[in-house]
């Protein structure tokens, strides 16, 4: 059996993954987890808990809104 990867391991792992596909999806998860030898719970925890992990494909199209200090001081605010 192949030992369990490490935390750091699994978190650059996913950061790969979704570099390549964009997001993550169940079956890439479910393929890592066997590669690394972790249990699924772990691999959703992290993926979850992390903001920056896409757990659905990405939209064709992405608004932002910037809230920060330097747009409120350059007026954003009253644009809004």
């Amino acid at each position: 059996m192949v030992p369990a990867a490490a935390p750091t391991e699994l978190i650059e792992a996913l950061h790969r993954l979704q570099r390549r596909d964009g997001w993550l999806s169940p079956s890439a998860r479910l393929d890592l987890l066997r590669q690394l030898a972790l249990p699924p719970s772990l691999v959703q925890g992290v993926a979850t808990f992390y903001h920056l992990f896409e757990l659905q494909p990405p939209p064709k199209h992405r608004i932002g809104v910037c809230l920060g200090t330097a747009c409120w001081l350059r007026g954003g605010a009253s644009r809004c």
